[in-house]
């Protein structure tokens, strides 16, 4: 299946078999120290941890900062945070790595947690503007998940994760710079699936939130639609969340 025109091809750079050749690939610069001994069976934990490190020094050259609660790293340009959220799926002799892509715009999180229901700031913090895992946006299914389970995986997966991270997440980094850019993939086309928000019930209230900020000329339209869609959506079990913004949404 051919990628969106949006996202760069997604291509495995043929690598180095030697370890030491494949750390100056990845890295360009002098890699950091690994704490694998040879011959010793890797723990899931350390596997975990020998990755993260080496994707963690290649990522601080652009910018990102490791946040190791939810395994995130993000960048922050004004109100806008950049989130690049790698996630490890459990498996018998290790693991299946894939990450996720996003945007939190703080104004729009500050707007959508007064009615949100999500208790506390913590939980109101993590939130996402928008956001996909890697494999949805290049519409690849799981070939964006990359086998973490024994030493020999830890320099290979590391390197296909940066690839990732260069094709595709910074793409999505550079296209929503802005409310507006937010606005365009949300609201334009209100009927098609938008594979950066997915839930309806954060479509709908993302959609309503930046088209009121910047003034889109048929709100109330879309209101009106994103209204039906709530009552209908899950026996209308968001719907009280949904009406409550609308109502928060008449004061902004």
């Amino acid at each position: 299946r051919q990628l969106p025109r949006a996202i760069a091809p997604f291509r495995r750079r043929t690598r180095p078999t030697t370890p030491t050749g494949s750390w100056v690939f990845l890295f360009r610069t002098s890699p950091p120290t690994l704490t694998i001994t040879p011959n010793r069976r890797m723990t899931h934990q350390i596997l975990r941890a020998e990755f993260l490190k080496l994707l963690t020094h290649r990522l601080e050259s652009y910018g990102f900062a490791y946040k190791q609660r939810l395994h995130r790293y993000i960048k922050e340009e004004g109100e806008i945070t950049q989130i690049f959220q790698v996630i490890f799926l459990n498996d018998p002799d290790g693991f299946r790595v894939f990450a996720d892509a996003g945007i939190r715009i703080e104004s729009v999180e500050n707007v959508f947690h007064r009615t949100s229901g999500f208790v506390g700031k913590r939980l109101q913090n993590d939130t996402a503007t928008l956001g996909a895992s890697l494999g949805s946006i290049a519409d690849t299914g799981n070939k964006l998940q990359f086998d973490l389970k024994s030493e020999g995986d830890v320099v290979s997966a590391s390197t296909d994760m940066l690839d990732a991270f260069e094709q595709i997440a910074l793409p999505v980094f550079r296209q929503f710079a802005s409310l507006e850019a937010v606005d365009e993939v949300v609201n334009s086309n209100p009927n098609e699936f938008c594979v950066f928000r997915q839930l309806d019930w954060f479509r709908c209230s993302t959609g309503t939130i930046v088209a009121r900020m910047v003034g889109r000329e048929n709100y109330d339209s879309l209101v009106e639609l994103y209204s039906n869609r709530m009552k209908r959506d899950n026996a209308g079990f968001y719907w009280k969340w949904y009406s409550a913004l609308l109502q928060s949404l008449k004061t902004l």
